[in-house]
């Protein structure tokens, strides 16, 4: 019969021997792991709060525009697929009333929809004309003009000095 006092020890010794480089590895305890996880998740917040504070806005300049609404009563009645055309077409009209020339042209309704026009530019003193169903979201919807009213416009330009510009009106009160 084998004396189990002889194999214990021989038993401990042997489990005490790192088998792999593996075991030789520092583990992490729970009080590391908590701090690491609120690190990960405080540092980024922290970053990002700063920078949303000591950064200047985005668009320093603003557009000197004038935006005009047109035949937005009969909106809900055009169609465009109509080929006798006796609704007007609902549209918007920007005039540039500054001295520079703009150029990359976005035109926003409600925060939503856009229309692009960066291969055109508008001269000072000279206008852009745009259907209000030609612009859409990002998914492809185009914007209803006698079912949804126009709330906001934004209008984005570069300018000569390859600044973006912008110009906002609000249309909820009227």
């Amino acid at each position: 019969m084998v004396n189990p006092n002889v194999l214990v020890p021989q038993m401990a010794a042997e489990l005490e021997k790192p088998v792999s480089h593996r075991d030789k590895i520092s583990r992490l305890s729970r009080s590391g792991l908590v701090g690491m996880l609120i690190a990960m998740f405080t540092i980024p917040v922290a970053t990002v709060l700063t920078l949303w504070f000591y950064m200047p806005p985005v668009s320093l300049y603003e557009l000197e525009a004038e935006v005009r609404l047109e035949n937005l009563d009969t909106a809900a009645e055009f169609d465009r697929r109509d080929m006798n055309m006796v609704v007007q077409e609902p549209k918007i009209i920007i005039k540039n009333l500054g001295q520079d020339e703009w150029t990359h042209i976005i035109v926003e309704i409600n925060k939503r929809y856009k229309i692009y026009r960066s291969e055109s530019s508008i001269k000072p003193g000279d206008t852009l004309t745009s259907g209000l169903d030609f612009f859409q979201t990002r998914e492809g919807i185009f914007f209803p003009p006698g079912k949804i009213k126009v709330k906001h416009v934004r209008v984005y330009a570069r300018i000569p000095s390859g600044s973006r510009a912008t110009y906002e009106i609000d249309y909820e009160n009227e």
